[in-house]
């Protein structure tokens, strides 16, 4: 039987789920070993130690990473650490180390998209800044309004509108914040003994600032895991300009097939078992405001009565209620056997 190696954290806990018992303890392990059983897998979970690594002879199957959602993002850094240094080193990682990195940055993430120059992923014009005096420089240039995001954050937190470059500098000013106090101290006296010393920044957290869409009403949240496509229409309030976080959540059997094309072509350019989409549409053209591959919320997967999937050239709507770590396991083994 082949080998699956899944990373779990430090509790023993792997992936995400909405609905799981107990809470915050993500997929039932035991229902997702029996999915991979049921395909020819054998699966052994693995917590990311060092000793627990050189027990198993990793190569001869594939190492299967969820990442983490930790407050600071310190254990998902480390997780992050394990995968480059595993793929590196020649070792089968699913998904690949750089999708597990994309997960809460949404910089590095803006910076593939830009780089590989991809249509679909550049829908939205989008730049980046690592410390706040380079945004001040730019910021008479840029087009308003603008969103600017921190790199990590869900729900819409650390998601702020500006309508003109004083109030973009304002919040960026915030948003970019990097106190400390005794090393702010220190450099002052380095200033003091130091003629010409030019001070540090104490605003270097990373953003991504997106040209604003206006007039959208809703956008769409499309998880896709294979071939089947998940979608849930979220409104956006009256004095808001974020879908996210609303609560104004509707499944629809008539979603635009722009959306599910468009949703396809994302999806098809990273090598991934799943993917979670946040899609604009303003009737015309898609947007892509946001993706990630791995521990993305599920709620629209576990809530959802119907699912799509494209057959002869079309998109179907099947009806039915999914299992998550069922529709999980199914798309890590086609992505693995494709």
């Amino acid at each position: 039987m082949k080998k699956l190696y899944l990373i779990t954290d430090y509790k023993g806990f792997f992936g995400s789920k909405y609905f799981d018992v107990p809470y915050r303890s993500g997929m039932d392990r035991e229902l997702l070993a029996s999915f991979f059983k049921s395909k020819g897998y054998e699966v052994v979970f693995l917590k990311p130690l060092m000793e627990e690594l050189e027990r198993q002879n990793l190569r001869e199957g594939v190492i299967v990473f969820a990442s983490h959602q930790d407050p600071g993002l310190f254990y998902k850094n480390y997780l992050e650490d394990l995968a480059v240094s595993l793929e590196l080193a020649g070792y089968r990682v699913c998904p690949s180390s750089y999708l597990i990195r994309a997960h809460e940055n949404k910089v590095f993430f803006g910076m593939i998209s830009y780089f590989m120059g991809v249509p679909s992923l550049n829908s939205i014009k989008s730049s980046w800044y690592g410390a706040h005096e380079d945004f001040t420089a730019m910021a008479e240039g840029l087009k308003y309004p603008v969103i600017i995001k921190s790199a990590e954050g869900s729900m819409s937190r650390k998601v702020f509108l500006a309508t003109g470059t004083k109030e973009a500098k304002l919040k960026t000013r915030n948003l970019m914040r990097t106190p400390d106090f005794f090393l702010k101290v220190r450099d002052m006296i380095r200033q003091i003994r130091h003629k010409g010393y030019t001070r540090e920044s104490w605003r270097r957290k990373k953003i991504l600032v997106q040209e604003y869409v206006p007039g959208l009403k809703n956008d769409y949240k499309v998880l896709v895991y294979g071939k089947k496509y998940y979608v849930i229409h979220r409104g956006i309030n009256k004095d808001d300009f974020r879908a996210s976080g609303q609560g104004l959540l509707s499944y629809r059997k008539d979603i635009p097939p722009a959306i599910l094309d468009f949703a396809e072509e994302c999806f098809a350019i990273f090598k991934a078992p799943q993917v979670s989409l946040d899609i604009g549409y303003d009737g015309e053209s898609c947007f892509l405001f946001e993706a990630q591959y791995v521990c993305f919320g599920t709620y629209t997967i576990e809530k959802s009565p119907f699912y799509f999937i494209r057959g002869n050239g079309h998109w179907t709507c099947v009806e039915g209620n999914s299992c998550l770590e069922e529709e999980y396991a199914r798309s890590i083994v086609e992505y693995i056997e494709q």
